[in-house]
């Protein structure tokens, strides 16, 4: 039986160390130079259109997702992030992340993908920047849709086309640090590993109820188990 494996990105492959968050501050300010507000909104398990309009918000300006000055503030993303984060200056790459992604390259009943809340570009950078991206071929990402809870079912499809086989939800597995992670996998009739190497708590994820948790990405054999 073949098993898709979608991946959140930060707090589950990388940690950005900061970077990227301030970055994103940063460029918010550029347009909205009086704003005092951004850093205390949590990020983690946001889509990058989301995290612009609860940004936004906490300075007391409400924004529709469609308005285009939301896109206009995540190309100037991208762009201070392509600087910020380099091979030079990388993420780093959490642990047993690298040999994980090695074990499920080598698997012929195990494929990969990507489910994530940063926009294309935004992953390309920072999986790049770590080494990362050549182990995925296709995925979701928060230039597709701004809820979290539709990705998977996109990443599923394109997994499906890309290689040629028809996974099904009972097929896939999100891995991944946060609440979110755990609803959009539930979301979609789709099981959760979580894990606690982002922010959110053991507590905090045991109280949606994913199908397993580990402290991070190390037990290879029994991550390659639980998959299977």
């Amino acid at each position: 039986m073949k098993k898709l494996i979608l991946f959140d990105i930060d707090g589950t492959l990388i940690s950005g160390r900061g970077v990227p968050k301030k970055v994103a501050i940063d460029v918010i300010h550029k347009f909205f130079p009086g704003f005092k507000n951004g850093n205390e909104v949590g990020f983690s398990g946001m889509t990058d259109p989301l995290i612009v309009q609860k940004v936004l918000q906490a300075n007391g300006h409400h924004i529709e997702m469609d308005d285009p000055l939301v896109r206009e503030i995540l190309d100037e993303f991208m762009i201070e992030l392509a600087k910020h984060v380099t091979p030079e200056n990388p993420p780093l790459v959490l642990p047993g992340v690298q040999q994980l992604l090695n074990a499920c390259r080598e698997d012929k009943d195990i494929y990969m993908a990507l489910v994530t809340g940063n926009m294309a570009t935004g992953a390309k950078i920072k999986l790049s920047a770590a080494g990362l991206y050549a182990f995925f071929q296709t995925g979701a990402f928060g230039c597709d849709h701004w809820d979290r809870n539709k990705l998977p079912v996109i990443a599923v499809k394109r997994a499906s086309e890309y290689f040629g086989y028809n996974f099904s939800a009972q097929d896939t597995w999100v891995i991944g640090d946060s609440i979110r992670d755990v609803e959009c996998a539930h979301h979609n009739g789709m099981k959760c590993l979580a894990v606690t190497t982002g922010p959110t708590t053991r507590e905090e994820l045991q109280a949606h109820h994913p199908e397993a948790i580990l402290p991070d990405l190390t037990d290879l054999d029994g991550i390659m188990d639980l998959m299977k």
